[in-house]
């Protein structure tokens, strides 16, 4: 686990996606606030192992983006760390190419993490060619690279130029406009009903005809929207694969507690991620 402190100057412990920077950090601090104190990790899994040891009390990561999907790791991680959901962060995300001269002059690789790199592809193909494209794990690792390394420019935010000295060659290069990443706040004890809530679920279903249709039917019945489903592979095991649903409501709600009811029959395995207040 690779993960670095920063000073400490208010109550409680936040695991971030790091280095400084980050998008995760942004809305990190949007959740608890500039004062609260800090583990800033290098990977979604070092920041959930934070909280195994005790070295945190919650966690903050990215969930999906409004124009690229779910970021994978971060499902499998919930599923292999057993830490409640307890809310959700949406943040608008708009896009800089930075470098440390404001130019593309001599610039010969373009770094950002791999959701980054995709939400801004049209851009990218049209004005970056002949320059490299290399993922890296998180916004503030390409900005780091491009402050450090002449010949790099990231893909990253205003906060990021901020903090690593960096200018911006073009701002506003995401594909979409309202380009928006939903991130998870995982740890501490779920919140109670509030009337606009989220909950979220993992099912592993038996490999039979219907058997995703038996699933979703009892919501349809009890009047509970899906508004997410996504699937992972059930790492070893075949083909098989893990469903992870959002659906709208509380798990102490009538609706949607009958909903659960009736699916944990049928079902190889059913996980509560937790319920949560919906980002407004």
């Amino acid at each position: 686990m690779s993960c670095f402190k920063r000073p400490l100057q208010a109550q409680g412990v936040v695991a971030y996606l790091g280095p400084q920077g980050t998008y995760c950090e942004t809305a990190m601090q949007q959740r608890f606030g500039l004062m609260v104190r800090t583990l800033s990790c290098d990977t979604v899994d070092a920041a959930c192992q934070a909280l195994v040891a005790r070295q945190a009390q919650y966690a903050v990561l990215p969930l999906e983006n409004s124009t690229e999907g779910v970021v994978t790791r971060t499902l499998d991680v919930l599923y292999d760390f057993p830490f409640p959901i307890i809310g959700e962060i949406v943040l608008p995300i708009h896009h800089c190419l930075l470098t440390k001269s404001g130019s593309l002059h001599d610039v010969t690789r373009i770094c950002g993490h791999q959701q980054a790199l995709a939400q801004c592809r049209r851009w990218l193909s049209l004005h970056g060619r002949g320059i490299s494209l290399e993922a890296v794990a998180s916004a503030g690792v390409a900005a780091r690279l491009a402050a450090t390394e002449p010949d790099h420019a990231a893909v990253a935010g205003a906060q990021a130029a901020q903090h690593y000295g960096l200018r911006a060659v073009v701002e506003g290069i995401e594909d979409e406009a309202d380009n928006r990443t939903r991130f998870a706040v995982l740890g501490g004890a779920g919140p109670a009903a509030t009337g606009f809530d989220c909950t979220t679920v993992i099912v592993s279903l038996a490999n039979v005809p219907g058997a995703l249709v038996d699933v979703l039917t009892p919501f349809a019945r009890h009047g509970v929207s899906v508004l997410r489903l996504a699937s992972r592979p059930a790492h070893g095991s075949g083909w098989n694969y893990r469903f992870y649903l959002d659906l709208m409501g509380h798990r102490d709600d009538p609706p949607l507690s009958a909903a659960l009811t009736e699916i944990r029959h049928s079902m190889r395995e059913i996980r509560m991620l937790g319920s949560y207040p919906r980002a407004a």
